[in-house]
């Protein structure tokens, strides 16, 4: 369980870095009722920039994929119905970090307005981001009719959409385009 004034808090810490030019190494420390003191190197995945979201899903279908090859149906659909809802959550923020490059980001104070003559949006980048969503709404997370007998994405089908995600973020995001 996480407040979220930690996030807000993260925000500003993860913002003060990269105006100082500085990495940043995460710790957090997780609690629930009962018990505290799981300690972890990566941010929660509500915290977490595109790139380690990223990370987290290829690592996440890595193991994951065993269940699908050992024909575990139960277990894979579970595997990836939680992968759709991440990429889809991935998706989300990388629309708010790299498309709109953080003129407006959750948790973080103010509106960047310095940052929108950066903004560059292309019919393309929109129509990949439409195609996206539209693929991962067919594969969940909605509440689908069982009569319709709802698609469950192979390993191979989420892969092609991590790595699209990953080559589209770096199309859109300013920051990753030559200096001229």
């Amino acid at each position: 369980m996480h407040n979220p004034h930690d996030l807000a808090f993260l925000a500003y810490l993860y913002e003060q870095a990269e105006h100082a030019e500085q990495k940043i190494t995460y710790r957090e420390l997780e609690w629930s009722e009962g018990w505290a003191g799981a300690v972890t190197t990566t941010l929660p995945e509500h915290g977490a920039p595109v790139k380690a979201r990223l990370g987290a899903l290829k690592q996440h279908l890595q193991q994951a994929r065993r269940h699908y090859e050992q024909r575990d149906d139960r277990q894979w659909r579970s595997d990836a119905e939680a992968m759709v809802v991440q990429l889809r959550k991935a998706w989300e923020r990388a629309v708010e970090q790299h498309l709109l490059f953080g003129v407006v980001q959750r948790h973080i104070r103010g509106v960047q307005t310095q940052k929108v003559s950066k903004i560059k949006i292309f019919a393309e980048d929109v129509a990949e981001l439409d195609r996206a969503m539209v693929l991962l709404s067919g594969w969940g997370p909605h509440d689908g009719s069982a009569a319709m007998n709802p698609a469950v994405p192979t390993p191979d089908e989420l892969h092609a959409e991590i790595q699209a995600l990953a080559s589209w973020y770096v199309k859109v995001d300013p920051s990753c385009k030559p200096k001229h």
